[in-house]
């Protein structure tokens, strides 16, 4: 290649890049600003705790405006769809999340339901049964390349930054000039390039299918589907056999296999022969039993444990499926695959938000659900928290203890700040900032953590002395002997030790601690004397433990001493570990650790 003929490459590749960048730009104008407008929030606050919801607007605005911009160029809607309808829907969904005290699931709706409605809209009333296949292949296509080609532009750009550094010896803050790059590719090149490639012929889209793909359905995603289809049925004959109902998990198997069928319905529907038909053909008929089965498993765990977001996503899908069988069994496969993706689209988008979003449902379920548990234990009454009169029962702090989990992790604590009081005098706490313990022990009743709520668990508990409290001193003793007592495996139940000890060069002795978990004391004695004290450490653990455990020692807890008359001991506890039974019994202790101090007399 000459230079000339290089050179003219070179201009003729970036003239090409700068036209589809234009005409992009052009025809997808706000969502370009978008972009733009999100690369200088990158820049400048990529470290502010709100960033994710400037991403969530920039992602939901641009996935509107492409939306309404394709319905504007299919259907022959005016420009004010796009400069007047848009802007009035972009400020809700801008209000949507910046009003949202955790926008990560509105956001996983909206995003998912534009997303699919930019796929599904411009083919909504089309009769011709490839030109939505192709163009949704097109887009999918588009999305892997322009993923590609800007993780080629990031990788090279890093190579090179990091090779002038390693090879010249000069400091170009490379942290900083990759951190820049990572922004340029993803809020910049990627979604420019994905607008770029987004076609415009809608009723000329051709192609033919590919090979690799027809025999992957054909031959893998068709017979496995089948295999899953007669588990399920299986399964169902089982649990209708026994008169059982099905398990809570099934829910998400049966999501999951209908999910992968849906998709694989819409690979396979432009095949007219062969096994691609016969499936086209009977998975939904096929597929209405396992959506009985579906309504049975999510309406027996919504029934016993009340909504929440995931719950609420399995019912979408339920309903979604539902609906998508029944208008593929009545329009035949010309418009189904549009209208199924489009409905999936419309529900997720109608699930973001309002009072029958899945937010809104979730946290009226769960509140409800805790206000249930409280009122029957005694503890709200008349809307209001009291002081309960009895010991509320485990079953009931175990239900509080997770429904408050939920409703602290998902930021909706603060719903039921009424239920104390509201107080308004300044330095009152947000629900929401203090966490589940708090706000349950606030209520008077004890927290009871996740890993002691099942039925096999126990209620754990470790005291001890905090760090800089363990200066001891040893004036008027002979030993200072480091304790630590816990099971080996080889004495897997046993908690004993033997300390050798050796006194101004006369025969050897030996000392032995061990702790009798029957009587809840630790022994320690001198075989060779024979001498023996006792310490009743029952009383103390007794004292660290109920009502509720804490978590230091109590200061007139920490030293004990004893004597026999041929040694005395001083025992200062550091530290103790055990667990009860939660259907009763006494404590298990697993380690003990002290100072012990040995006079001999």
């Amino acid at each position: 290649m000459s230079d000339d003929s290089g050179r003219s490459w070179w201009r003729h590749a970036a003239g090409t890049l700068v036209q589809e960048a234009a005409g992009s730009i052009t025809r997808f104008p706000i969502p370009a600003a978008l972009c733009g407008g999100m690369f200088i929030i990158a820049l400048r606050h990529w470290q502010l705790g709100g960033f994710v919801r400037w991403f969530a607007i920039w992602v939901c605005g641009s996935l509107l405006f492409v939306s309404l911009q394709l319905v504007r160029e299919r259907y022959g809607w005016g420009w004010p769809t796009v400069f007047v309808l848009g802007p009035m829907m972009f400020v809700g969904v801008s209000a949507l999340f910046l009003a949202s005290p955790l926008p990560y699931f509105p956001f996983s709706f909206l995003a998912y339901g534009l997303l699919l409605l930019a796929v599904a809209v411009p083919y909504l009333r089309d009769q011709d049964r490839s030109a939505f296949w192709v163009y949704a292949a097109r887009l999918t296509l588009q999305g892997l390349f322009s993923a590609i080609g800007a993780s080629i532009l990031f990788l090279g750009g890093c190579a090179i930054v990091y090779s002038i550094e390693y090879l010249f010896g000069i400091d170009l803050n490379a942290g900083q000039v990759v951190q820049f790059l990572g922004k340029v590719s993803f809020y910049l090149v990627f979604p420019i390039a994905l607008l770029a490639g987004i076609p415009s012929d809608y009723e000329r889209l051709q192609t033919s299918y590919p090979k690799a793909l027809r025999v992957i359905a054909t031959y893998a995603m068709i017979p496995l589907l089948a295999i899953y289809t007669l588990i399920l049925y299986a399964y169902m004959a089982k649990i209708a056999f026994a008169g059982q109902l099905p398990e809570g998990g099934v829910a998400y198997l049966v999501v999951g296999y209908a999910l992968a069928g849906v998709i694989t319905y819409l690979v396979v529907y432009p095949l007219e022969h062969g096994l691609a038909a016969l499936f086209r053909k009977l998975f939904f008929p096929v597929l209405l039993a396992p959506l009985v089965l579906l309504a049975i498993a999510i309406g027996v765990r919504i029934n016993e444990y009340g909504f929440t977001e995931e719950r609420y996503t399995v019912l979408l899908c339920l309903v979604w499926l539902t609906l998508s069988a029944v208008l593929a069994m009545a329009l035949g496969r010309m418009r189904a695959p549009a209208l199924i993706v489009s409905l999936l689209a419309f529900l997720l988008i109608g699930a973001s938000v309002g009072p029958w979003g899945a937010v809104a449902v979730s946290a009226w379920s769960q509140v409800g659900r805790l206000e249930t548990a409280l009122e029957r234990s005694g503890v709200l009454v008349d809307g209001q928290i009291r002081q309960p009169a009895n010991d509320v029962s485990r079953e009931d702090r175990i239900a509080i203890s997770e429904i408050t989990d939920y409703l602290a992790n998902t930021k909706k604590l603060d719903q039921i700040r009424p239920w104390f009081g509201d107080p308004e005098h300044p330095g009152e706490p947000n629900l929401d900032n203090m966490g589940a313990k708090t706000a349950v022990e606030r209520m008077g009743i004890g927290y009871v953590p996740s890993n002691e709520r099942g039925t096999n668990t126990r209620r754990r508990f470790s005291f001890g002395v905090e760090r800089g409290e363990t200066a001891t001193a040893v004036a008027g003793y002979d030993y200072l002997i480091a304790l630590a007592l816990y099971p080996s495996a080889k004495r897997p139940k046993s908690l004993e030790r033997t300390f050798p000890l050796k006194a101004d060069g006369t025969e050897p002795l030996e000392l032995v601690a061990r702790f009798d978990p029957e009587t809840i004391s630790l022994d320690i004695a001198m075989p060779s004397k024979p001498a023996k004290v006792r310490f009743d450490l029952a009383p103390i653990v007794e004292r660290h433990t109920e009502p509720k455990p804490v978590a230091t020692i109590k200061p007139d807890s920490r030293a004990l001493e004893e004597s026999d008359g041929s040694f005395r001991v001083r025992l200062e506890l550091q530290r103790i570990d055990g667990s009860y039974p939660n259907d009763g019994g006494g404590p298990d202790i697993i380690f003990v650790s002290g100072k012990l101090l040995i006079a001999l007399e």
